[in-house]
């Protein structure tokens, strides 16, 4: 997961999509990293991260 998450900032759409579908189908235990990348500073990474949270139903603060 620590190797696939810096590429939902990739340049290409398809990157982003792929990685993002990939961490998303870790399970719950990319959450934690996932929530980390809610303060990237780059705007893809952020809502990939805010998507494969969606997509794993963790979508509430309490969650984390």
């Amino acid at each position: 997961a620590g190797v696939l998450a810096p590429l939902m900032a990739d340049r290409e759409w398809i990157v982003r999509a792929a990685a993002k579908h990939a961490l998303a189908s870790m399970g719950p235990s990319v959450a934690g990293l996932m929530h980390t990348m809610l303060a990237d500073p780059d705007r893809f990474a952020r809502d990939g991260a805010s998507e494969v949270l969606h997509e794993l139903g963790m979508t509430g603060a309490a969650t984390f």
